[in-house]
Order: C-alpha cells, then structure tokens, then sequence
C-alpha cells in the first residue's frame, strides 16, 4: 500500500514526514491534536496512554486518511466469532471532514478475518483485516442476521459490487 506520509516514533515524541499532501490534520486517539498547512515535517509529543494517530492529508483533490496504531495487540487477540453478514457499527466517527457529519461508521464482515467498509477519502471503499476496525473503533457494536445464508452472501454481493467501481477500492489482498 502506498503511504502518503511517513511515521516514526522515538519515546514519546513522533514525527510525521508528508510525502505528497501539503496541508494536513492530526488527531491523537480520535482527538483533533493540530494542523499544518506549510511544514511538511513535523514532531509532538504523546502520552504512554495514546492508542492511535490519524492523519488527514489533503492532495489535490483528495483526502487521504492513514492510521497509525502506538499499542499492542493483545486486547484485539481475545476470542472473537465474526462471521459472513456480521454489521460492525461504532459511533465514535469524528472524521466528520470525510463524511460531513458527526454520526456512527459501520463495516460489513465479509469473512472470518475481513470487513468491507466505505472509508470516505481515496479510495472511498476498502476491505481490511478486522482487526483494523477494531483498533480504529474499540467500542461498537456487532449484529448478526438471523438467517446465515442471508450473510453468507455477504462477500459475494460486496465482491460484484465494488468490481464495478474502478479506482475506488482498495484490498489488501
């Protein structure tokens, strides 16, 4: 995956190098923190308790989000059943700058291990690990359907679908 910026952290100070945007915004654990509009290197503190850093980079005509997880993973290692049809949904999407409002962000579980979720920015739709959403996402909520032939087709109709958006996807695969 091609990164638009460059993240490094020494202790408790990271620094983020742009490599294409210009102008960006940073938040600290979903938390506006500061935004730039000229340096194109910049270095802040964090805390031991700052889980994630999100930045918002704004180029040409579009906004590009990257995580960048500071924890472990254990918490996210607990058993978990997620299956084909399973609706992640969390309300905490303060990313209102990609979808204009403040509201929940759902994902749909389209196999043991991935989600499809519409990310807002380029690409605008993607399919991750789960674990990603979670990191992102730590308090939500899963539904299942009662009918598991109605979720297992989960993968299937998300898979025709998103081959007919060329350059607005994004897997992992």
């Amino acid at each position: 995956m091609n990164r638009f910026m460059n993240v490094l952290k020494k202790g408790n100070q990271v620094y983020v190098e742009a490599m294409y945007p210009t102008c960006f915004k940073i938040y600290k654990d979903r938390q506006f923190l500061m935004a730039t509009d000229q340096n194109r290197i910049i270095s802040f503190e964090v805390e031991d308790y700052v889980k994630s850093i999100t930045i918002l980079g704004y180029y040409n005509d579009l906004i590009v989000r990257e995580d960048y997880f500071l924890s472990d993973d254990r918490e996210l290692d607990r058993d978990r059943d997620f299956r084909p049809g399973d609706i992640l949904v969390a309300s905490d999407n303060v990313k209102k700058e990609l979808s204009g409002y403040m509201g929940g962000h759902s994902a749909l579980v389209v196999n043991e291990k991935e989600v499809v979720e519409a990310v807002g920015g380029h690409p605008a739709i993607t399919k991750d690990p789960i674990k990603d959403f979670l990191r992102k996402h730590p308090i939500h909520a899963q539904f299942r359907p009662k009918n598991k032939e109605v979720g297992g087709e989960g993968d299937r109709i998300c898979s025709s679908i998103l081959r007919k958006i060329p350059g607005k996807f994004r897997s992992r695969d």
